[in-house]
């Protein structure tokens, strides 16, 4: 009404300026008004027209209708009421969210047929939103901004860094508003402020002396980030509000390497079975050795496992086949030899701005199995006497690095 005062009933039908303000859905309603009253103003004072209200006039006007207006917000809504102020612009025109110092962070890599860890910084660490008031549409925060941390208890963590500019505001130590939810603490901060701070982001914390199970993906702890104003501007889509969620996932690099010997051949039921070749083993955590007697203890029981299941082989070949005195001859090697694996969450070529990848990286160099089998045994059928022998043997190695990538799956399609 305060518009049409000033220019006339209806005539946002005859400014196109006016009319893609107030058929704009991306613009909130206080956004159209506030700009709807600018334009005018911006009028009164460039082209005064006899009859009109001056600017000290309608200046006033608008002044009485944020007091009258500002408790109202949007009628018949099922929404909150959104609070309308016409004399202040007050919006954010950039953020810039930021992973500084990432020195602490390593992984392990294969070189020259030995493990060593070496820096791992992302490639992209910022993400960077400035308003354009020529854009049709509204710069958007990713829907989660992605870091590699560690827990609370930890000497070094993901640290972030935020800086929001709002070169108009409607109170200084109002907005912009900066707030940060996390699962453990909620901390806000207002006007300058929340122009550029710095904080941690923590993962999840975990069982020092829990068994990791090799390459897999854990959850990651979330918390929220979020940037707000009025969204009022003099030209353009507002921003008004922007938030993201924060996914801080384990940054722990595993690594397992061993070592294992095989065993000489045997014979039953003859022979006593040979002695289970001790396998060496390294368990590391972040460069950190951590206990690994339960990776050892399964291959050794590997072998006992192999030695069991050969004896019962004997007692089925005699059982099925009617021979006498069988024998058996076993020469066998299950993960036999030199291999490493490494594992942990990284993050892929586009930073902190998408999820990260289980990376995974192996150095091989063994038999995977072989397994040669001799049955022998008499056999005595109407009178007649026979020697039998039954053979098999096959093996498999594993002899090649190999490594996972951001763009391949964990498990490949059947």
């Amino acid at each position: 009404m305060a518009s049409w005062i000033v220019s006339g009933a209806e005539f946002e039908t005859r400014q196109p300026w006016a009319a893609a303000i107030l058929t704009d859905s991306k613009r909130s309603q206080g956004a159209k008004a506030y700009q709807l009253s600018v334009r005018v103003l911006e009028q009164l004072r460039s082209e005064p027209s006899p009859g009109q209200p001056t600017v000290t006039d309608y200046t006033q006007i608008l002044r009485q209708l944020d007091e009258r207006l500002a408790n109202a917000g949007t009628l018949a809504s099922l929404l909150p009421r959104e609070r309308i102020r016409l004399g202040a612009a007050c919006d954010i025109d950039a953020i810039d969210v930021r992973l500084v110092d990432c020195t602490w962070r390593q992984h392990y890599t294969a070189q020259g047929g030995l493990w060593r860890r070496e820096a791992c910084a992302p490639q992209v660490t910022a993400v960077t939103l400035v308003h354009d008031e020529l854009a049709d549409s509204l710069p958007r925060m990713p829907t989660q901004l992605s870091l590699l941390s560690r827990p609370a208890s930890a000497e070094a963590a993901a640290k972030l860094r935020v800086r929001v500019r709002a070169q108009h505001r409607c109170n200084a130590l109002l907005h912009p508003l900066l707030q940060c939810l996390g699962p453990a603490a909620e901390r806000s901060l207002r006007g300058d402020s929340a122009a550029d701070i710095t904080f941690d982001v923590y993962a999840d914390a975990f069982e020092p002396d829990a068994l990791p199970h090799m390459g897999e993906e854990s959850s990651p702890q979330y918390s929220s980030l979020t940037a707000a104003s009025c969204g009022l501007r003099a030209r353009g889509v507002p921003v008004g509000d922007l938030s993201t969620l924060l996914a801080a996932y384990d940054s722990t690099q595993h690594l397992i390497a061993w070592r294992r010997e095989p065993t000489a051949a045997w014979q039953l039921p003859a022979d006593a079975p040979p002695t289970i070749a001790a396998s060496r083993c390294r368990r590391e955590r972040d460069g950190q050795v951590s206990d690994a007697s339960a990776w050892q203890s399964g291959f050794e029981d590997l072998d006992a496992q192999l030695r069991k299941g050969t004896a019962r082989l004997l007692t089925a070949w005699e059982r099925e086949s009617g021979v006498s005195a069988g024998k058996l001859a076993v020469d066998a090697a299950l993960l036999v030899g030199d291999a490493g694996i490494t594992w942990g969450w990284a993050e892929g070529p586009d930073g902190i701005a998408a999820p990260p990848y289980m990376r995974m990286e192996g150095l091989l160099d063994l038999v995977a199995c072989r397994l040669s089998l001799r049955f022998t045994g008499a056999l005595a059928r109407s009178g007649s006497h026979s020697h039998l022998e039954l053979s098999t043997s096959g093996s498999a190695s594993l002899a090649r690095p190999w490594m996972r990538g951001p763009n391949e799956a964990l498990f490949a399609a059947a």
